[in-house]
């Protein structure tokens, strides 16, 4: 019996707080710290010694238990009042305190083409509601009525998708072309740009991001920060934004999805309609919404993983293809990045190859509109975009 109550205060004694964030504490949770003072203190008090399977010793070690548990629920509760901490409505009420709400899920939007059968000889409406689908169980709707005047066969209207979240998204032009609410004359009803813009709820890292970018806003929109706060408010999607000024009264904006992925028309759309708001933009400054230019390189390279490791070699080999295809997305994520061999083979030797050979990519400075050249400066906006599939050859095992 009371090996089993030693084996459960074992168990409590290796308890650690689920929080990982363990570089700021406001109360210690240190077990043995707690242990020893909860001891120390009943034997200052009585005077007597306990010996390791001593009962009270087992009761002492409960109470720090406990003890644990309230402060580690201590800690938690006043990290979720920091920014750098908190989640979820936690996080949520921080963004109240300074009028920054999450973004709310969105629903993909496209811009439809509709064709009459025949020349319109009355004015005719294509009622809002209406919907098309490419026939895959997403369907869009027309956001508002659409209008072909007399002697017309062809107008473009809004289309949305009726189902909010990123489901709606990536249709090219063309693909969005049955028309579920058919009606008198309709011929056609086909997308004519890319359907983009719908979003899952925003998730905490970006929401948070944008809280600190928050202060920004509190002047219109003239300083970078405000710009880079308004233009990752207009969509979740949006992962990076670079602003510059090339001239006088001129603000571009340069936008780079999740993923690395360049921005459609729909999304240009979306960002312009925020950034240009009378509210948000200073009188004098003309807004462009750009997509960065992009740099294409190839990856052809081969690595081998040492003679020591080859009980585990099928494992290393999975974890050096991961560590390229990591490298990969970490280049485009972000716009400006350098193409950076060095920081390619540092990977995957961490992830367990013993030598790299890199035939391309060569160091390749990608440009960010701030780069200065002898005495001049460029103002090209860039990201660096992989070439096709990367070429990743194993060389087998080596001896050291």
């Amino acid at each position: 019996m009371t090996d089993d109550i030693i084996s459960e205060i074992e168990k409590l004694l290796d308890y650690k707080a689920s929080n990982s964030d363990d570089d700021i504490k406001f109360v210690e949770t240190d077990m043995t710290k707690i242990q020893e003072q909860l001891i120390n203190l009943y034997t200052t008090i009585t005077d007597r010694t306990l010996a390791v399977a001593d009962p009270i010793r087992l009761f002492l070690n409960c109470i720090a238990y406990v003890i644990i548990m309230q402060r580690n629920s201590i800690n938690y509760s006043a990290k979720m009042n920091l920014l750098r901490y908190a989640v979820d409505s936690f996080l949520d009420e921080i963004g109240y305190n300074i009028g920054v709400d999450r973004l709310p899920a969105t629903k993909a939007v496209t811009t439809i083409e509709i064709t009459l059968s025949k020349q319109a000889k009355a004015t005719t409406i294509i009622p809002k509601g209406v919907r098309v689908t490419p026939g895959d169980n997403v369907f869009f709707e027309l956001v508002d009525n659409a209008t072909i005047n007399v002697g017309k066969t062809t107008t473009t209207a809004k289309a949305q998708c009726t189902v909010a979240g990123s489901i709606g998204n990536g249709y090219i032009p063309g693909q969005i072309n049955k028309i579920v609410d058919r009606l008198p004359f309709t011929a056609d009803m086909v997308n004519t740009t890319t359907s983009e813009g719908g979003t899952d709820i925003e998730a905490d890292d970006a929401y948070r991001e944008r809280i600190h970018l928050a202060p920004e806003k509190f002047s219109t929109a003239g300083p970078i920060g405000a710009y880079e706060y308004w233009a990752k408010s207009a969509s979740t999607l949006i992962d990076d934004v670079l602003v510059n000024s090339p001239s006088p009264g001129v603000v571009n904006i340069y936008v780079l999805l999740q993923d690395g992925k360049l921005h459609e028309e729909e999304m240009l759309k979306q960002v312009e309609a925020v950034c240009n708001d009378d509210k948000i933009r200073p009188l004098t400054d003309e807004v462009k919404v750009l997509t960065p230019e992009t740099v294409n390189y190839q990856v052809n390279l081969t690595y081998w993983i040492s003679k020591d490791d080859q009980y585990q070699e099928i494992s290393l080999k999975e974890k050096i293809e991961e560590a390229v295809q990591d490298w990969i997305l970490w280049t485009k994520s972000k716009i400006g990045r350098d193409i950076n061999p060095s920081e390619l083979i540092r990977k995957m030797v961490v992830a367990g190859a013993k030598r790299v050979d890199v035939v391309s990519p060569v160091y390749t400075k990608v440009l960010n509109g701030k780069y200065q050249i002898s005495s001049h400066s460029v103002d090209s906006v860039q990201v660096a975009i992989l070439e096709g599939k990367a070429n990743v050859a194993y060389g087998g095992l080596e001896d050291d």
